[in-house]
């Protein structure tokens, strides 16, 4: 079913590319007239079918994202942040502070000493 719906989805896409693309702008001749006589449509006759085109493609394209987020929501289960939080959650806190006897620590905690130089 979903790859159904995906397959549509990208059709719907496409079309809606092409019938954008092949729609006039305003600016289109600038009013000098809509060609010659023997047009199978008028200008405003195709302008019309071509807005009730992208209406409609527009229309299935929204609803078909919406039912493809749906259906991958209910096969997918939890989202992304909900798998962060649980991993989160799920580790065991270890301190970061470091141990007081450690040579490490107390390496860590005395002041840098110049070697060397002195500062005048």
């Amino acid at each position: 079913m979903m790859q159904v719906l995906l397959i549509v989805q990208v059709l719907v896409a496409a079309a809606l590319i092409g019938i954008i693309l092949i729609q006039r702008s305003d600016t289109d001749g600038f009013g000098l007239g809509s060609g010659g006589g023997g047009n199978f449509m008028t200008g405003r006759a195709s302008a019309s079918l071509l807005t009730r085109t992208t209406a409609i493609l527009a229309a299935v394209f929204i609803i078909n994202s919406l039912v493809l987020s749906v259906l991958a929501a209910r096969t997918h289960g939890a989202s992304i942040v909900e798998s962060v939080v649980e991993q989160e959650s799920s580790e065991p806190l270890v301190p970061q502070v470091p141990v007081v006897g450690d040579d490490a620590a107390k390496k860590a905690v005395e002041p840098a000493t110049n070697t060397g130089k002195k500062q005048q």
